[in-house]
């Protein structure tokens, strides 16, 4: 069977005249060509994006190709080229916010390109300004945190919510709980609620609150998770 296929390679259309037939080693299909039978093919246009709104945007959130798996505009680093700027500057943008996964490997490129840029426009007030962000994971939102689910109905089940507060992300270290709440509800309806500080054993609550003259504010653990387990 004899087919023709276009491939882009090192930034040049190519056009491939073959044939595809079982491959007896690989056991595969596999498409065979000769040298003269492939022509260069000529790359089509690209076709400009044009932004004729009276009021531009600014996107406070945007990826390059920095962040794993989910950006798509290019960034060349031998090139020091960034294709978010880039557009955004073309389309006639004032600013993009930059807001790679866990990462800002692409701000010295864009930040090279937004100086260029600025640096030919006298008035500062027509200045293309960047915005240098980054969208952090700090949970990992696929462990499964739920344990002894069932498909109880929502509805008319009392249940309690609480929320926990710390002096950092080390649970297992030196930080330590500071407060905690929680609030016993029906859905829709508020039965009770409760929020108390809690007393650290290295007294770093007492460093965190030594402006409170009220003592009071302070109590044990023991008691929060009695309310929790009898209120």
């Amino acid at each position: 069977m004899k087919v023709k296929i276009v491939l882009l390679r090192l930034l040049e259309l190519k056009e491939f005249l073959g044939k595809v037939a079982m491959d007896k080693y690989s056991n595969e299909l596999t498409f065979t060509t000769r040298y003269k039978d492939v022509e260069k093919v000529e790359k089509e246009k690209e076709e400009k994006i044009v932004d004729d709104a009276p009021v531009k945007r600014v996107e406070l959130h945007a990826h390059t190709m920095m962040s794993q798996m989910d950006g798509i505009t290019r960034v060349d680093l031998g090139k020091h080229t960034c294709e978010l700027v880039s557009k955004c500057i073309d389309m006639g943008y004032r600013g993009v916010a930059i807001t790679d996964h866990n990462g800002c490997q692409a701000f010295p490129i864009a930040y090279g390109i937004i100086s260029g840029y600025n640096k030919k426009i006298e008035d500062p007030s027509k200045h293309f300004k960047g915005l240098y962000g980054t969208e952090l994971t700090v949970v990992d939102d696929t462990v499964n945190i739920v344990v002894r689910s069932d498909d109880r109905c929502f509805d008319g089940t009392t249940f309690v919510v609480f929320d926990t507060e710390t002096t950092g992300f080390n649970a297992g270290g030196s930080d330590q709980m500071i407060e905690i709440g929680a609030v016993k509800i029906i859905p829709f309806i508020l039965l009770t609620s409760h929020s108390h500080y809690i007393v650290c054993p290295k007294g770093i609550v007492k460093q965190l609150f030594k402006r409170n003259e009220n003592s009071s504010i302070f109590c044990d653990l023991e008691a929060i998770f009695h309310f929790l387990r009898h209120k």
